[in-house]
C-alpha cells in the first residue's frame, strides 16, 4: 500500500495533473499498489513469477468496482497481469482478494500522524492489528526525503501474516 498524497506529491506537475487520484478533490489515502502472490523461498526478482499469462484488456466493471482501492487504470491492468495472473484464476478472484486484505487490515491515520517515521508508522499498524499482526509481517518503506512511501504486508496462500523476505 501506498499514501496517495505522498505519491502525487512525487510526480511532475504535468504528471500530476493528468492522475486522477491527484485531483484536488480527490481524497485518497492509503490505496492499494498490489498483491504480489511470490515464491516465499526467492533470493532475488528473477526468482518471482512474472507475466504468466497474455491477458485481456480489464473489464470496465472491475475497474469501477475496485478503483477506490486502486486508484489507476493502468497500474490495475500492469498488477493483474504481472503478478495476479501468475497465482489467481481470474482477475475477479484477483481483486476480490486484494479487497478482502485491504478491508481486513486495520489502518491508521499516517496523515494525521505528526512527522511519521518507519518505526511509528509500523508501530501503529501492529497496535491496531495484534494480536495477529508481528512485527517481521510489516516493511515501511520512506522516500528520500523521509516521508512515508510504502508499507508491504506479507502474507501466506492462506492469508495468515508471515514473515517478509528481507
Amino acid at each position: 500500500m501506498e499514501l496517495s498524497p505522498t505519491f502525487c506529491s512525487s510526480l511532475p506537475d504535468f504528471v500530476r495533473n493528468k492522475e486522477f487520484q491527484c485531483y484536488r478533490s480527490n481524497d485518497f489515502g492509503l490505496v492499494v499498489h498490489g498483491l504480489w502472490p511470490q515464491t516465499y523461498q526467492a533470493s532475488s526478482i528473477r526468482d518471482q513469477p512474472r507475466n504468466c499469462h497474455n491477458e485481456q484488456q480489464l473489464p470496465l466493471a472491475i475497474i469501477k468496482r475496485y478503483y477506490c482501492l486502486m486508484p489507476d487504470e493502468d497500474l490495475m491492468q500492469a498488477e493483474w497481469e504481472k503478478h495476479g495472473s501468475c497465482y489467481f484464476k481470474t482477475a475477479t478472484d484477483y481483486f476480490n482478494a486484494i479487497e478482502y486484505l485491504f478491508n481486513e487490515l486495520k489502518t491508521p491515520d499516517i496523515r494525521a500522524m505528526n512527522q511519521p517515521t518507519s518505526s511509528s508508522i509500523k508501530n501503529a499498524f501492529l497496535r491496531l492489528n495484534s494480536p495477529q499482526l508481528f512485527p517481521s509481517a510489516i516493511q515501511v518503506y520512506m522516500d528520500k526525503q523521509g516521508q512515508f512511501d510504502e508499507i508491504r504486508i506479507c502474507y501466506d496462500l492462506q492469508y495468515n501474516y508471515i514473515s517478509c523476505r528481507q
